[in-house]
């Protein structure tokens, strides 16, 4: 994710995941912390830190059943059940600041 690789504080995961992207970022998450924390710990993003962890994390994402299992993770944690109410909320409440 964009923003994430550098200390500006990332961008909402939401939009790849509606669109079946797979989730890479940085370490850089201050925006969305709860979210990319939620996801990283429940397998629902790949999280990089230099150039040869995002290379790898693509060559991870070849494997079909890999990206289609790290994406429905991320789905389950973005767009299903009473947290989705809370996520929105979230990024709603970014917008204002």
């Amino acid at each position: 994710m964009a923003g994430s690789l550098l200390p500006i504080g990332g961008h909402t995961p939401f939009e790849p995941a509606f669109y079946s992207s797979t989730i890479i970022h940085g370490r850089h998450f201050s925006n969305f912390h709860d979210i990319y924390t939620q996801l990283d710990n429940n397998h629902g993003a790949i999280k990089v830190i230099d150039p040869l962890q995002i290379s790898n994390a693509w060559e991870k994402l070849r494997n079909k059943e890999f990206r289609k299992k790290t994406l429905s993770n991320a789905h389950k944690i973005l767009f299903a059940g009473s947290q989705k109410e809370d996520l929105i909320a979230t990024i709603l409440r970014k917008f204002e600041a």
